[in-house]
């Protein structure tokens, strides 16, 4: 087995320009080898919010305390119930674990997309994570198989086509004053779509030069090396660019 991390890999030319630009992570340098990555993760944002952070980030305690002695208690609950057991409510059957478990780190893998909210809520009345759900959702009924293969033959038709995604906008005349040839321009959210496929590619990419059949795989081999979330973690960001929620803020990385 091939430690992902350490393979250079093929030219990554043809990964579309919108995920190369907006993959900030790819660019930012990984802690030291012996880091717990969930410790960097508090000292490097607290870090960020003791120095130029305040300047952006505030925090009010008396609205805080007023926020918390205000809660609705059993309204809170009723959503934490919700959300632990949101993969009890999709109207899914899959064929084992396995398949499960690849369906659910692919989801979790595209958690993107909340810049496009409001161009998402106006083309097709749902915000960035349900086109995301909707379209993973969409991949599994249609049979897309999304193991590391199956996520390198992705294109941006299918993108389109299962999250719902339009490329392109209102057609105009090419010649002004005539509607003899019309043309389209590309949709506000062509980028999220470029994303999402660039995001799928890498990932499909990685997961093949390194010997794994899909992200269950990597997963399972991981938690096999050492069942921990800290493990877990730094393996998968250490392996794929597209987890790595991180940027270089004034010569520092959050």
């Amino acid at each position: 087995m091939v430690l992902i991390s350490e393979l250079s890999g093929d030219s990554d030319s043809q990964l579309p320009l919108a995920w190369k630009t907006g993959c900030t992570g790819e660019n930012v340098a990984l802690p030291p080898a012996d880091t717990n990555y969930l410790t960097s993760v508090r000292v490097s944002t607290a870090r960020f919010i003791g120095s130029t952070g305040q300047s952006l980030v505030g925090v009010n305690p008396e609205q805080v305390r007023r926020y918390v002695d205000t809660l609705d208690a059993a309204k809170f609950d009723r959503y934490i119930k919700h959300v632990n057991g949101w993969t009890h409510k999709l109207p899914l059957v899959f064929d084992n674990m396995a398949q499960e478990l690849n369906f659910i780190a692919v989801l979790d893998l595209l958690q993107l997309g909340s810049g496009f909210r409001a161009e998402l809520h106006y083309a097709a009345n749902r915000g960035a994570s349900d086109t995301i759900r909707f379209g993973c959702i969409s991949f599994h009924i249609s049979q897309t198989h999304l193991d590391a293969r199956g996520l390198q033959a992705l294109t941006l038709g299918d993108i389109s086509q299962n999250f719902g995604i339009p490329l392109f906008g209102d057609e105009r005349p090419m010649t002004k004053g005539s509607s003899a040839v019309m043309v389209s321009e590309a949709s506000d959210l062509r980028p999220l779509a470029e994303i999402i496929l660039g995001c799928l590619h890498d990932t499909g990419k990685r997961l093949e030069q390194g010997g794994y059949s899909s992200l269950a795989d990597f997963i399972l081999k991981m938690c096999t090396e050492q069942p921990t979330a800290a493990h877990l973690v730094k393996k998968l960001v250490s392996a794929f660019p597209s987890l790595r929620d991180a940027a270089d803020i004034n010569g520092q990385p959050v």
